[in-house]
């Protein structure tokens, strides 16, 4: 499946795709697949997913800032995306740090995402998928950095209000290749594509600085 409608591509040959996906008018997302994340997260345990059904609103009650399981990486994002969770395009590595890193010396900074990078069941695509992919944070929370040998420690960004992605698709990329004279199909993560995200409780925006006044809750 493509990552998003062609409809919502500028007019670009194939040379031109990547640029115009990066700078397209809907948000889009990659977290990479459990194998490849825990090549870079050995040793922890891979937490549930908490993933809602179809068209279900997979709201936490929980106010807790505490990230997401190490073994859910960010593996693309494109602009909108990056502006949904407050950063520019400069800041993508922000977003791609969504765990602390382990045999990290010194601090960073990392921003706590939460998106499955998996989807249960048989379907292998949704859409109305609705979930709270960031936490209001009041101060700079600081997590001890694993595997470290030193005082090493990781800052998880501030946040001022709890972010929402709003009606996304979601679904598994997958690829296909001949080995061994066998054809083979690869996982390669889950993408998410999404127009729209609600900020706190009273504001939905949508790529390009579009931020309207929620009517309803």
């Amino acid at each position: 499946k493509s990552l998003i409608p062609t409809s919502s591509l500028p007019s670009a040959s194939i040379a031109d795709v990547p640029k115009a996906l990066w700078n397209a008018p809907i948000a889009c997302l990659i977290m990479e697949p459990p194998a490849a994340a825990a090549q870079q997260s050995k040793g922890n345990d891979d937490d549930d997913d908490d993933d809602a059904e179809d068209g279900v609103e997979e709201l936490e009650s929980s106010s807790s800032s505490s990230p997401p399981s190490p073994l859910s990486r960010v593996a693309y994002a494109n602009v909108a995306a990056l502006e949904t969770f407050g950063l520019q395009p400069t800041e993508y590595e922000l977003l791609f740090r969504t765990t602390p890193s382990a045999g990290t010396s010194g601090t960073e900074s990392f921003l706590p995402i939460d998106l499955p990078n998996v989807i249960k069941g048989k379907s292998k695509f949704e859409s109305g998928y609705k979930k709270k992919v960031l936490r209001k944070t009041k101060t700079a929370d600081v997590a001890a950095t694993p595997e470290s040998d030193d005082n090493s420690s990781s800052i998880i960004i501030p946040v001022e209000e709890d972010i929402t992605i709003i009606d996304a698709s979601r679904w598994v990329l997958e690829k296909s290749s001949i080995l061994e004279g066998k054809f083979v199909t690869t996982n390669q993560g889950v993408a998410y594509a999404w127009e729209s995200w609600a900020v706190g409780e009273d504001k939905i925006c949508a790529p390009g600085g579009d931020v309207q006044q929620r009517t309803e809750k």
